[in-house]
C-alpha cells in the first residue's frame, strides 16, 4: 500500500510548512542519495536546481523521517558511486514544486507502508505509519484542497496564480513544461477555484 498527496506550494510557504511540522510532529530531513553508505542530512527542502530552464528556479527533492527512529535502507549505484535509500525504508519522499516565479509545478508527497518480502507483503512498523497519517494530516489542514485543479494548494501559491502564475502538472527535461488546465466545478464553473485567496 501507499498514499500520496499532490500540492501547489511557493518555496517560502514549504519553508513555514516543514518549519511547523518539524514543531509539531517531529522530522528530520534526507537526500535521497549520499556518497557514502549513510544519511545526508539536510536543513532546508529547497534546493538551487529544477527541470524548469530559467537559472533562478528552484524546487524540493528530499525525504522526512521521523526524528531518529527511521528504519533507512541503502542501494548502492556503482557506476555513479552513489548510493540511494530505497522505497522499503521509513520515509515520506517529498518532491516536485519546480518554481521560476512563472511556472509552478506541482508537488508530491508519497510513501509506502508496506514492503514485499519474497512473496509476503509486510506492514511497516506501526509507529512509522501512525507518523505518516499524522504528517498527511498537518498538509491537508494547512493547504486548501482545490478539486479542480487535483490538489492541495496553499494561500501564497493561489494568490501567485491569481496574479497571472501558471500551474503545471510536470515538468520534462528539455525544457518541456505540461500546464495544468482546471476542471469545471459547480462552485465556480470554468475558474478551477475561488476569487478571493486562500486563508
Amino acid at each position: 500500500m501507499s498514499k500520496q498527496l499532490y500540492f501547489y506550494a511557493t518555496p517560502d510557504e514549504i519553508q513555514r510548512i516543514t518549519l511547523r511540522m518539524s514543531e509539531s510532529i517531529g522530522l528530520s530531513m534526507l537526500s535521497p542519495t549520499s556518497s557514502a553508505h549513510e544519511p545526508l542530512w539536510l536543513d532546508s527542502p529547497i534546493q538551487n536546481e529544477s527541470l524548469l530552464s530559467s537559472a533562478n528556479s528552484k524546487s524540493i527533492k528530499c525525504y522526512l523521517i521521523p526524528n531518529g527512529l527511521a528504519n533507512i535502507r541503502f542501494e548502492h549505484y556503482p557506476r555513479v558511486s552513489t548510493w540511494h535509500i530505497t522505497d522499503d525504508s521509513e520515509i515520506i519522499a517529498v518532491s516536485g514544486c519546480d518554481f521560476d516565479g512563472q511556472v509552478l509545478v506541482r508537488g508530491r508527497f508519497y510513501c509506502q507502508t508496506d514492503i514485499l518480502q519474497g512473496d509476503l507483503i509486510i506492514k511497516k512498523r506501526q509507529e512509522f505509519i501512525q507518523w505518516t497519517d499524522r504528517v498527511f494530516s498537518f498538509v491537508k489542514q494547512n493547504l486548501r484542497h482545490l478539486p479542480e485543479w487535483d490538489a492541495y494548494v496553499g494561500s501564497d501559491a493561489w494568490e501567485w496564480h491569481r496574479r497571472g502564475g501558471r500551474f503545471a502538472t510536470m515538468a520534462l527535461p528539455g525544457p518541456k513544461v505540461i500546464f495544468a488546465v482546471p476542471r469545471k466545478s459547480r462552485r465556480n464553473p470554468g475558474t478551477g477555484g475561488w476569487s478571493a485567496p486562500l486563508k
